[in-house]
C-alpha cells in the first residue's frame, strides 16, 4: 500500500511506478532519476542552449500546429504587420514589393516568412502557388492563426507540383520570440527549432 494514500487498492513492495501499471504516479520516483530518461535520452534542463547529451533545451523549441505539414530550414523574415501577397509579393523574384509594408524590398524566397496572418483576398493563393512553381516561394510560413489562403496554396501546390510549403500556426507569445535572421528548422510534426 502507499502509506500516504490508503485509498489506493493493492499492495506494492516499492514506491516506484512501473510502466504498464495503473496506479497513482509519484514524482519522487522521477526525482530520484535526476532527469527524464537515462543516459543518451532526454535530460533535465541545464540552463544552456545545448545540454551535455546534445539535446536542445525547450527554451529553443516551439510546438506549432501544422496546417500543411512538411519540413523546412531557412532564415526567418519577420513582420508584425500582415502581408497581402496580391500586389505585395513578386512571384518571379520572391521580393516583397508592397512599398507600404515594413518588409518592402526584402527577398522572402527560401526564407521562413513569419507573419501574424495574411491580408487580402483569395488571389493570395494564386500568387503563392505561382511562386512555388517558379521556386521563389518562402521555405515555410508561420502565422498566429489558421490562414485559409496560405493553407489552400500549400495543399494545392502539393497536389499539383508535388512540392508543398509548410504552413504552421504558432502562439502569439512564440511569434514574438522569433527575430529576422534567426535560423529556423521545421519538422513534419510541427516542432520549430530556433537557432542563432
Amino acid at each position: 500500500m502507499y502509506p500516504d494514500h490508503p485509498h489506493v487498492v493493492g499492495s506494492r513492495p516499492q514506491l516506484d511506478d512501473e510502466f504498464g501499471q495503473i496506479c497513482l504516479l509519484f514524482a519522487g520516483a522521477v526525482e530520484r532519476q535526476r532527469g527524464l530518461r537515462g543516459p543518451g535520452g532526454v535530460c533535465a534542463f541545464s540552463g544552456t542552449r545545448q545540454d551535455h547529451a546534445g539535446g536542445w533545451d525547450l527554451a529553443e523549441l516551439i510546438q506549432a500546429k501544422p496546417i500543411v505539414a512538411g519540413t523546412a530550414r531557412g532564415k526567418a523574415l519577420v513582420s508584425q504587420e500582415p502581408l497581402s501577397l496580391w500586389g505585395g509579393y513578386d512571384q518571379a523574384t520572391g521580393e516583397i514589393i508592397d512599398r507600404r509594408h515594413p518588409l518592402s524590398g526584402q527577398i522572402a524566397a527560401g526564407r521562413v516568412l513569419v507573419l501574424p496572418y495574411s491580408r487580402g483576398s483569395s488571389t493570395a493563393t494564386a500568387v503563392l502557388l505561382e511562386a512555388l512553381r517558379a521556386g521563389t516561394a518562402p521555405a515555410a510560413i508561420l502565422t498566429t492563426a489558421a490562414d485559409a489562403f496560405f493553407a489552400l496554396a500549400g495543399i494545392v501546390a502539393e497536389e499539383m507540383y508535388g512540392n508543398g510549403i509548410p504552413i504552421l500556426v504558432i502562439e502569439w507569445v512564440d511569434f514574438q520570440r522569433i527575430e529576422t535572421g534567426q535560423w529556423i528548422d521545421i519538422d513534419a510534426d510541427g516542432t520549430v527549432r530556433l537557432d542563432e
